[in-house]
């Protein structure tokens, strides 16, 4: 019953004005509360809980290098 913003969720809008992704969820379900922000990395783009917009790619485009997860192959 309590309210959370997901990790990779972007931060502060997925817009523009993103300036990292939430690095673990956060409960708010009593209000704000202080959480960590990636600013700076390789993120796996297809494993974050939404879509990151074109508006945030580009605001993000020289801090945070998006690829897709890679295949594990089992043997």
């Amino acid at each position: 019953g309590g309210k959370y913003v997901k990790a990779g969720t972007v931060y502060p809008s997925n817009d523009a004005n993103a300036i990292g992704l939430v690095y673990e969820d956060v409960d708010v379900t009593t209000g704000n509360m202080p959480g960590s922000v990636v600013t700076q990395g390789v993120v796996f783009e297809d494993r974050l809980p939404q879509t990151v917009s074109t508006a945030a790619h580009l605001a993000l485009d020289a801090k945070i290098t998006f690829q897709n997860s890679p295949s594990v192959t089992r043997p």
